[in-house]
């Protein structure tokens, strides 16, 4: 991340103990707002420049709310999810695409998106 980014985590999960720990020593630089109520989501996603739908490689999970809420949004996605949201995202080039478990990818994948001319407004399905 630059300088000037600030990564905002919102919802739950089993692993939320283990992030906040991780967040700590960069209270301005990560934020975790925990559970959002659903009206507030719209509001949060105009702040944010891109959508991050992290999964490992051995989940199940397909086609996660979370991808129709940064739809709506129309910010860009990075997800580690293959199958059909990772179809969608590779032919509407509404995102990019990273391999689950590695931070490097993930890195990759952030630097390969925001150095696109268009980058802040590729997330909008045609």
């Amino acid at each position: 991340m630059d300088s000037a980014s600030v990564l905002l985590i919102f919802g739950s999960g089993p692993r939320e103990e283990e992030i906040l720990t991780a967040a700590a020593p960069s209270p301005g630089r990560i934020k975790f707002l925990g559970r959002v109520p659903f009206a507030w989501l719209a509001t949060i996603l105009q702040y944010c420049d891109v959508g991050l739908l992290p999964y490992s490689a051995s989940s199940t999970v397909t086609l996660p709310d979370k991808f129709y809420d940064y739809s709506n949004a129309g910010i860009p996605i990075i997800t580690s999810i293959r199958g059909e949201v990772g179809q969608i995202i590779k032919n509407n080039g509404i995102g990019e695409l990273y391999e689950a478990g590695s931070a490097q990818s993930l890195s990759l994948a952030l630097t390969r998106m925001t150095r696109k001319e268009n980058w802040r407004t590729i997330g909008k399905i045609p």
